[in-house]
């Protein structure tokens, strides 16, 4: 087959498999492990571009990340006819001015490939030294804290999810969110809790209020610091129609301390007399 038609994981976190190409879609349960090698059955492309291999579909590339390679070292994937203008090289921006940066073989100039500096060829000799295996991670992201900020936000997507029958995450899912979160930023994490909150659907406002409490439990300083500085839109869930979700969310202010006994008390009596 072609050689673009293997795909290689290049991030430090493997990716998922999903039934469908869509961040939405269910996953499989066995996700590729960095350096794991697919081969490439079908593809969709759009504002992501998706991979369809013999388990499934992952993601090789976001709007901002390269998560997988097709061997031949070079970003081959179609672009939309739209987003024609949006690849054309710079060669103002990118020191590399020889005519393999051309956009005609990377149509993601925006994206460092993995795989370009220090001349080496994946198709040849993937794995040519030790720095050459520590280049993908490098390449995709320019720190860590992006690499771990975009893990945290895939982790409150998928605690959050607008399914099952419940207004909270099940009981399995908590555990394994909690015990991945502990080396995470909690700001961050709080944050994304916190957009949850303005979702439209009713679940994820009703997990994303669970999964403060529990952090807060866990936690304390960090959490209850950044919902003092941001207490909008969990006020707001306060006073939100739906009963389950608005006393969530004063049981949740109370404990963090965003109201006082006597508030507390009067607005249970609001919600009691509503």
């Amino acid at each position: 087959g072609r050689k673009d038609s293997v795909w290689t994981v290049v991030v430090k976190n493997g990716v998922n498999v999903r039934s469908r190409p869509s961040i939405a879609g269910e996953k499989t349960g066995r996700n590729l492990q960095q350096y794991e090698n697919v081969v490439m059955i079908d593809q969709v492309l759009g504002h992501e571009h998706w991979i369809k291999h013999s388990r499934g579909w992952s993601c090789a590339r976001t709007a901002d990340k390269v998560l997988m390679q097709p061997q031949s070292g070079s970003y081959t994937a179609p672009v939309r006819e739209d987003n024609q203008e949006t690849t054309t090289f710079n060669s103002s921006t990118n020191n590399n001015s020889s005519n393999s940066a051309s956009s005609s073989n990377n149509p993601y100039p925006d994206m460092k490939n993995p795989y370009a500096a220090g001349g080496h060829n994946i198709a040849n000799n993937p794995y040519p030294n030790s720095a050459a295996i520590t280049m993908p991670q490098a390449a995709a992201s320019s720190s860590s804290s992006s690499d771990s900020s975009g893990y945290e936000t895939r982790l409150v997507a998928d605690i959050c999810k607008p399914t099952g029958i419940k207004m909270m995450p099940r009981r399995e899912e908590m555990k394994s969110f909690m015990s991945r979160c502990v080396n995470l930023d909690k700001t961050q994490l709080c944050h994304l809790l916190d957009q949850q909150l303005r979702s439209t659907a009713l679940k994820s406002q009703g997990k994303a209020l669970h999964v403060i409490a529990a952090m807060f439990l866990k936690f304390r300083g960090p959490v209850a610091q950044y919902f003092t500085q941001h207490p909008n839109n969990i006020t707001a869930l306060a006073s939100a129609v739906t009963p389950s979700v608005r006393s969530k969310a004063t049981q949740v202010m109370a404990a963090i301390g965003l109201l006082t006994q006597p508030q507390q008390q009067q607005q249970q009596q609001q919600q009691q007399q509503q």
